[in-house]
């Protein structure tokens, strides 16, 4: 499973612009996948790497700030519940 995202880059294809990222594995081995499939496996991780590297619209920007409102949310509903 994932453990950790270690960069991110912006490959042309087919005159678009594609994100990947660079995603560390449980077995210490590391691989580029887009920007897509990483945010279905891992949306919370996503959205912060994006934030905490202030990166542009390219990748999602708009989407990394609702994950994050929405994360929040949630975690301040878990607190009170908690009390």
């Amino acid at each position: 499973s994932m453990v950790a995202i270690l960069g991110h880059k912006i490959v042309r294809k087919k005159k678009k612009r594609v994100p990947f990222l660079r995603v560390g594995w449980e077995n210490f081995k590391f691989t580029w996948d887009p920007l897509q499939n990483v945010k279905k496996d891992a949306p919370v991780m996503t959205a912060s790497h994006i934030k905490k590297n202030n990166l542009g619209k390219v990748f999602h920007r708009d989407w990394a700030r609702r994950v994050l409102k929405a994360a929040g949310k949630i975690c301040a509903k878990m607190n009170r519940a908690a009390v």
